[in-house]
């Protein structure tokens, strides 16, 4: 989990029973961290974004949306999602739009933990990859 991941979310996953263990996001790559760690305890990781399982998990979100509207007979026309690692983007994103395909997708994430906007910045190529490419700063 990222060093400067909030203090609350730190402990919450401690209380659950994880080993948290803290990288530097400005220092340290993600990836070879991850194996490193992975290797160190036979730990299981879980993948924010770039796991299919996980994409489907979080795609039941957008599922539940995707219903709930559609109860009230109304039409979704866009959802905002925590941006995170990417697997609740694009878990929701799969999910509204086989039921909703018009339905546009932005990303928010609060400021100071900007992590998917500082992404698109370094890799502009990467940007043109979202849902509607959009992003929602949350304060």
């Amino acid at each position: 989990m990222p060093r400067d991941a909030p203090r609350r979310k730190r402990e919450r996953h401690s209380a659950l029973g994880a080993e948290v263990v803290l990288y530097d996001r400005e220092r340290e790559a993600v990836r070879p961290f991850r194996v490193a760690s992975r290797r160190r305890a036979a730990a299981v990781l879980v993948p924010p974004y770039d796991d299919p399982f996980v994409i489907a998990g979080q795609g039941t979100t957008g599922r539940e949306i995707a219903e709930d509207v559609a109860q009230f007979g109304l039409t979704l026309d866009c959802v905002i999602v925590n941006a995170s690692g990417g697997g609740l983007t694009a878990g929701v994103a799969l999910a509204v739009k086989a039921r909703a395909p018009g339905a546009r997708i932005y990303t928010a994430e609060p400021e100071g933990f900007d992590d998917h906007a500082r992404s698109f910045r370094q890799w502009p190529a990467r940007a043109q990859c979202g849902p509607d490419r959009k992003h929602v700063r949350m304060r």
